[in-house]
């Protein structure tokens, strides 16, 4: 497990890149720490669309299953209402989790901690954000994103 909290966006641009995340090939730039309207989105992706994404790092773990946040985030919350008001005029937008557990089978926010964070991932969902969730291989020598996992919202 890796619990380095700069380092997903850096794996997501990687893994973007080399075509790892298939759901988000094709795009021809990245740029990192975007403002729209009130928020800075991690990455915005140009190219077919204009698809902005907001990247979440998740530590947590319970008997295989992986979730977040491991505390309350209303800033968090704050992102997720960007995204879906980029949605509503006309964009992608992406809410992508990078795992950083090798061995999670899925994901799930974490409505134990935070019901309203849950919530406004599911309205995300609802408003057309998709919520993707990746896992990473994890060595001594290296991070790196290797494989879709499910999505329980």
């Amino acid at each position: 497990m890796s619990i380095d909290s700069q380092l997903p966006n850096a794996l997501a641009v990687e893994a973007i890149s080399a075509g790892t995340i298939s759901e988000l090939k094709g795009y021809s730039a990245i740029n990192r720490e975007i403002i729209y309207n009130s928020s800075r989105f991690d990455l915005q992706l140009i190219g077919k669309d204009i698809c902005f994404v907001e990247v979440k790092g998740v530590t947590l773990e319970l008997d295989g299953w992986s979730y977040f946040p491991d505390a309350p985030t209303e800033r968090g919350r704050k992102h997720i209402d960007e995204l879906i008001r980029a949605t509503q005029n006309g964009h992608r937008a992406v809410l992508l989790f990078v795992v950083q557990i090798e061995y999670a089978k899925g994901f799930s926010p974490n409505a134990l901690m935070d019901p309203a964070f849950a919530q406004k991932v599911r309205e995300a969902a609802e408003a057309g954000v998709e919520v993707l969730a990746y896992r990473c291989s994890v060595s001594p020598y290296e991070v790196k994103i290797t494989e879709k996992i499910p999505v329980k919202i």
